[in-house]
């Protein structure tokens, strides 16, 4: 898998945003704007939670294909077409990661090593 660096914002605890900003191609502002609505519409404090960004995610075409367990990022192949992968450093880390056509979007490069929890895939429409 490739990287490529991706920060739409100076926000540092904001991979939720980022990675549905890339993913939607709407602006920063108004994706945050939505799930901030969608959290408090669902009754939670923040979309930091994988019940919001998944009902996030739904709206916009994409639903989870595989739960992994000790898969790594890296060890994944993610060709032809937008993904969504939810991963962990398996101590309390958590990270939203967007992935096209097996290139990485993120801010950090250290996303290989992390333990994939879940991927979510665009659905063709």
């Amino acid at each position: 898998m490739e990287f490529e660096y991706y920060n739409p914002n100076d926000e540092s605890r904001s991979c939720v945003v980022r990675t549905m900003t890339k993913l939607t191609g709407k602006e920063y502002s108004t994706v945050k704007a939505e799930l901030t609505a969608l959290a408090q519409e669902l009754g939670y404090e923040t979309y930091n939670n994988e019940t919001v960004f998944g009902q996030y995610m739904a709206k916009h075409g994409f639903y989870k294909t595989t739960e992994y367990e000790n898969a790594t990022v890296g060890e994944l192949e993610l060709n032809d077409g937008s993904y969504c992968v939810y991963s962990t450093n398996h101590k309390g880390f958590f990270h939203l990661i967007p992935v096209v056509d097996n290139v990485i979007y993120d801010r950090r490069n250290d996303s290989l090593e992390l333990y994939v929890i879940a991927v979510y895939k665009k659905e063709k429409v």
